[in-house]
């Protein structure tokens, strides 16, 4: 029998099951899967997910429950508890290991963010309130409820690291711009009222579950909000390394990339952003610990760089920074593009670029119940490396 693309209530049951064998290891008796409703937050998770993630889930859970037969005579969730675990580790180190992986993905993901369990490890969504401002919303344009045809100069569709920075600058230079972003608008004060779990859903692209197809499925964590994926790293900042520059002078030639003509673009867009290294009061043990061996075995090192000018510390950098500390898109770039004149349609989706005598005359997007049609005489492609190709090639270019 072919899984369809909901749970039904035996893959739910062998969900069930599935989950015990794999949460009693991790030693948390007061927090068994029935007690936190875990099931229930597992579908959430996966009626939530992409349909090609969905997919795999649900055809992994049925090849897991029907594979016993060939060891056990009998389908998974009949077997003895020592069996089922016996089940479980041969898939988890033979064939079945990279779909266990997907599945755990979904049960430890909404296992951990339980705030009872997330609290008994040791790890508290708190967090302490501050002075620093939030990102301005001025700029962002409200989501029209009809259909809408725009001309503007130069169009700039993504907002993250390449797009807000590219936006800023044409700003200030007098352009006018015009940036498409197809998340939504999320501020520190968010961050500090929403749980890590529904931060996941919000600002990342497939709620986080955004991969590659095959096997091994890798997911690939991408952000998608305003501030592009800027908003979910961890602001680990460090300038092109010379040997990449190198190659790119040689293999594609750029020769006017250098680390010496670079070398004062790194200094502004560091100065802008804030990037310096994590203070001594923000390392943990396990940094500490780190440090102590790289100067016994005589390596040399210093802590991370990082655009996050007053970091507390607080740990949840990949869902958005909840102190306003971490200078992303949202919070650094984008207001100083707004103060001069930038705006900015959030929750657009870029469907196509129309061309014509190689230059592109028309953007079609789309908002959730209406649609945008742009004519610009610039367009800036700048969705990241991921989405980008994927643009162009929905709209023929370069092919």
């Amino acid at each position: 029998m072919a899984p369809s693309c909901s749970i039904s209530p035996r893959l739910l049951r062998i969900l069930e099951e599935y989950s015990k064998v794999v949460i009693a290891p991790q030693g948390l008796k007061d927090f068994p899967p029935e007690k936190i409703n875990l099931i229930e937050m597992i579908r959430r998770l996966v009626e939530g997910s992409p349909a090609m993630v969905r997919r795999f889930f649900l055809v992994g859970l049925w090849l897991f429950e029907w594979s016993a037969l060939f060891f056990h005579l009998n389908p998974f969730t009949r077997l003895l508890p020592s069996d089922r675990f016996r089940h479980y580790q041969r898939w988890n180190s033979f064939f079945g290991r990279q779909l266990v992986r997907l599945i755990n993905v979904f049960v430890f993901t909404a296992y951990y963010s339980h705030p009872d369990v997330s609290r008994s490890v040791g790890f508290e969504d708190k967090v302490e309130t501050t002075r620093r401002k939030s990102a301005p919303r001025e700029g962002i344009l409200p989501v029209p409820n009809r259909s809408l045809e725009r001309e503007v100069e130069i169009c700039v569709i993504g907002s993250g690291a390449g797009g807000a920075v590219v936006a800023k600058e044409l700003a200030e230079k007098g352009h006018e711009v015009l940036i498409l972003e197809e998340g939504d608008f999320f501020s520190r004060d968010d961050f500090q009222t929403l749980s890590t779990l529904a931060r996941n859903r919000l600002i990342y692209r497939d709620g986080g579950l955004f991969s590659t197809i095959g096997l091994p499925m890798v997911l690939l964590p991408t952000g998608c909000a305003v501030g592009g994926t800027t908003i979910i790293n961890s602001g680990t900042c460090f300038r092109t390394p010379d040997a990449v520059l190198e190659r790119w002078r040689e293999e594609f030639g750029l020769t006017s990339l250098s680390a010496e003509s670079l070398t004062p673009i790194f200094e502004k867009v560091e100065k802008t952003v804030g990037v310096e290294e994590v203070p001594e009061k923000v390392l943990g043990a396990n940094d500490r610990i780190l440090m102590r061996g790289m100067e016994k075995l005589g390596f040399c090192g210093h802590p991370l760089l990082r655009n996050a000018p007053g970091c507390r510390g607080s740990g949840v950098c990949i869902f958005g920074c909840p102190t306003g500390a971490k200078q992303s898109m949202e919070a650094s770039y984008l207001p100083k593009a707004f103060a001069s004149g930038a705006a900015l349609y959030p929750r657009c989706r870029v469907e196509k670029l129309v061309t014509a005598a190689d230059r592109v005359v028309r953007i079609e997007a789309a908002f959730r119940e209406s649609r945008l049609t742009v004519y610009p005489k610039k367009v800036i492609v700048s969705c990241g490396s991921l989405a980008t190709p994927l643009l162009l090639k929905r709209s023929r270019i370069g092919l």
